[in-house]
């Protein structure tokens, strides 16, 4: 049992796969009435057929349809998933989506399209050609489109570039990421400086002799950066053996709605960046170094009388600089961090739209062979459903076609018996496009959906389907119905003459299709059964959801697993999960990035605190005659101590204040 994907014969060529056994879909594969063949991912290949050599020529079943393997792809391929979701969709088998050309047309518009830009073009180029070729639709295809079709619905085409499209608000996250990482290196470089310059400070009596025994400044300054190149490339590769390991536990734990999350790894550009930064690291440093000390001729002698010389306070302000910058480069992340946390804590108190707690999601996917239409389907979803609420906990289970917070719920154009809808939408510019929904009797209460006004979908709404009942949520309402009474209101879930009109009886609350840092979803819940004499809907994979009164609704699925194959032991069931899991899901991604921007802030806090040390330290040790004198004159040991401290509360207070 897996995912399956149907593309086109140029799709995986487009998306830069290749086969490490057999070959991919060729032209020949992708026409009606072709053989039916399949090329299979390399981790279903490991996983179902142990990876075995001779796989090609072996039979794979697709909804109890043989197709024959003609190829294993190598690892790493997938497809964008649904837009706003950042993880892609890893189909464990692929096929031939065998469109046919010369068959009727009709508007389908659930079939995403990829497409390559020819050299030079640019998304605007392809954006306008587009657009020409939509306004031809209803001259070349007559019969399937209506400048009506256009006019009513405001249909229009959007080109938008892959990259931004799969990583999607990600690339905010990774420039927050990239910037706390960019402060860090900078408080790390500023300690190193301090550092670095303490010990060339004390070190002042030997470049003195170098000097005075012939040593030439230049000679001087390549001794600094000898020093400092050593320094750094030692400090660079030891950090990148513990990259190594720390990109590793990092991928291991970071969530995977993070997306392509299996490239992230320390390659030749990674190396490159680490040795370029060593190397202009140790040539600042050496720099510094040789401003600071390089002409030790005229600025120190061989005795030790010249260490409170205006030079040697010039470079105290100097090492105190770096300290205070430390500081207040350290509150910047810190702050950030806080921030950030504030935000997850609010987002965490968004009220999701549906109640968790309790809930279980189980996927199916009846085959179209033996279950042609919706009316079929029913006839099973209706016996499972009997059987799952007489299970020990259940309190409610319904069918859907959407569970809220796991994308997918798209864009179905709706019609609206009331012509003056569709006439105010087209003045501002809005499309009637909606989250088009399928639920069973049960489903909404089964989700914890709240009711506002009227009634759910309920049995008789499925035993007499005639009755052609609806349910919307308030954003629906409010979009297309702002300031009215949407019950009694009529809709269609598109403007063919042979569909019924459908009568809102019910307005219940608002839940989000992706995250709730998007706009709640405009969603519409139809029943899973059409009116009489009508085509009926399409729907491929569902979920049953399920509310118990147990504390771990996951312990029901073998329950459920049972009752399915009782009824049909050939459907097969997925991706169960409960409700709960599915809303810490939805905010993984921000814990993540909250999880690396406090560990920035920590180790950022560190490191200033270790400079401030070193500094303080290095302050006091260069007082020490100081200190004997102040002893000997009849000061207590605590007024000594405050000059410590005193020292160092001005720095962190300079850092804070510019932080």
């Amino acid at each position: 049992r897996g995912l399956a994907a149907e593309v086109s014969a140029g799709t995986l060529r487009l998306l830069g796969a290749r086969t490490i056994l057999g070959r991919l879909f060729e032209e020949a594969d992708d026409v009606p009435g072709g053989p039916d063949v399949a090329v299979i991912s390399h981790g279903y290949w490991q996983s179902r057929f142990g990876g075995d050599p001779n796989v090609i020529g072996k039979t794979v079943r697709l909804n109890e349809q043989p197709h024959e393997v003609i190829g294993v792809m190598a690892p790493g391929v997938e497809l964008p998933g649904a837009a706003g979701l950042p993880s892609g969709i890893r189909a464990d088998v692929w096929v031939p989506m065998k469109l046919n050309p010369a068959g009727p047309f009709y508007n389908n518009h659930v079939i995403p399209m990829m497409a390559r830009l020819a050299p030079g073009a640019t998304v605007e180029q392809a954006q306008a050609e587009l657009d020409r070729l939509r306004a031809r639709l209803p001259e070349t295809f007559p019969k399937a489109y209506s400048q009506a079709f256009f006019d009513r619905f405001g249909f229009r085409t959007v080109v938008q570039p892959l990259k931004a499209y799969v990583v999607g608000d990600l690339a905010k996250n990774l420039w927050i990421l990239f910037g706390a990482v960019g402060l860090v290196l900078l408080i790390a470089a500023a300690n190193v400086a301090n550092l670095f310059l303490v010990r060339t400070e004390g070190r002042r009596r030997e470049l003195t002799i170098r000097a005075a025994l012939g040593a030439s400044r230049l000679a001087i300054a390549r001794h600094y950066l000898a020093e400092s190149l050593i320094l750094a490339l030692t400090g660079g590769a030891l950090a990148l053996l513990l990259g190594f390991g720390g990109v590793r536990w990092l991928t291991s734990i970071a969530p995977d709605t993070l997306p392509r999350l299996d490239a992230i790894r320390i390659d030749g550009s990674v190396l490159l960046f680490a040795l370029g930064i060593s190397i202009v690291v140790a040539c600042a440093l050496a720099a510094t170094a040789a401003l600071r000390h390089g002409d030790v001729r005229g600025t120190a002698t061989l005795a030790e009388g010249g260490r409170t010389t205006t030079v040697g306070r010039e470079r105290q302000r100097v090492r105190s600089t770096l300290v205070a910058s430390q500081v207040a480069l350290a509150l910047v992340l810190v702050v950030g961090a806080g921030l950030l946390l504030e935000s997850f804590r609010r987002l965490r108190a968004v009220d999701p739209g549906f109640d968790p707690e309790g809930g279980l999601k189980v996927e199916l996917f009846v085959p179209n062979v033996r279950y042609p239409d919706s009316h079929a389907k029913w006839q099973f979803f209706a016996q499972l459903l009997e059987r799952v609420r007489t299970l020990p906990g259940v309190t409610a289970a319904g069918i859907s076609t959407h569970v809220p917070l796991t994308g997918g719920y798209g864009c179905t154009a709706q019609t609206f018996e009331d012509r003056a809808v569709h006439d105010r939408l087209g003045e501002i510019g809005w499309t009637t496009c909606a989250d088009q929904v399928h639920a069973s009797p049960g489903a909404l209460e089964a989700l914890g959906i709240p009711l506002r006004r009227g009634r759910f979908l309920t049995e008789a709404d499925h035993a007499n389907p005639s009755a052609a009942a609806v349910v919307v949520s308030e954003a629906f309402a409010e979009r297309f119905w702002p300031g009215e009474d949407p019950i009694g209101k009529r809709i269609a879930p598109s403007d063919s003459p042979y569909r019924p009109y459908f009568e809102v009886v019910g307005v219940v609350g608002d839940v989000y299709a992706n995250s709730v840092t998007d706009e709640p979803a405009i969603a519409v819940y139809y029943p899973m059964v059409p009116p009489p004499e009508t085509p009926g809907f399409w729907y491929g994979g569902v979920s049953l959801v399920v509310r118990t009164a147990t504390s771990s609704p996951i312990a029901l699925l073998p329950a459920i697993r049972r009752a399915v194959e009782e009824l049909d032991p050939g459907i097969p069931i997925a991706n169960a999960e409960e409700l709960e899991t599915i809303v810490a899901r939805s905010m993984s991604r921000l814990s993540f990035t909250l999880a690396l921007i406090a560990l920035a802030a920590g180790i950022a806090l560190a490191l200033a605190a270790i400079g401030l040390y070193g500094v303080i330290s290095y302050i006091v040790t260069r007082r020490t005659g100081e200190i004997g004198v102040r002893i000997a004159l009849g000061a207590q040991p605590r007024q000594v101590e405050r000059l410590g401290v005193g020292d160092a509360l001005r720095l962190v207070a300079i850092g804070l204040a510019v932080g």
